[in-house]
């Protein structure tokens, strides 16, 4: 189950959100694939974004990843890993990138500033 949300501003997109049932976290597949969609949203909006940083934000359950892209130079991180040719199953979206618990009360503060952070740049616009 996905749930996508995106926010504009003067019809551009300024940030997004994507959503994901809390048990997916534990499957490797889950987190490569949410990870990949991440990327690919980055690059559909990536032009579009009139801000210098598009952030988006990976949430599963409880669980938050930040991503954030300089749209001038289009660096996207966190950085992608890239499979290896050694055969194996490979943890390409670790567990690690979802690093803010957003049920903690320090990581949610870290969260709302995070969109504190978004409404003042796109208050420069």
């Amino acid at each position: 189950f996905v749930v996508t949300l995106e926010i504009r501003c003067e019809g551009k997109s300024v940030t997004f959100v994507e959503i994901k049932s809390a048990n997916s976290i534990e499957s490797i597949f889950t987190r490569k694939q949410a990870d990949k969609q991440m990327r690919e949203r980055f690059e559909l909006l990536a032009e579009e974004c009139p801000l210098p940083i598009l952030i988006g934000f990976s949430i599963i359950g409880t669980k938050v990843c930040t991503y954030s892209m300089d749209t001038g130079s289009k660096v996207l991180t966190p950085f992608k890993i890239c499979e290896d040719n050694s055969g194996r199953i490979q943890d390409l979206a670790p567990k690690s990138f979802w690093n803010l618990d957003i049920s903690n009360e320090i990581d949610f503060d870290q969260f709302i500033k995070q969109h504190l952070t978004i409404k003042e740049m796109c208050s420069n616009v």
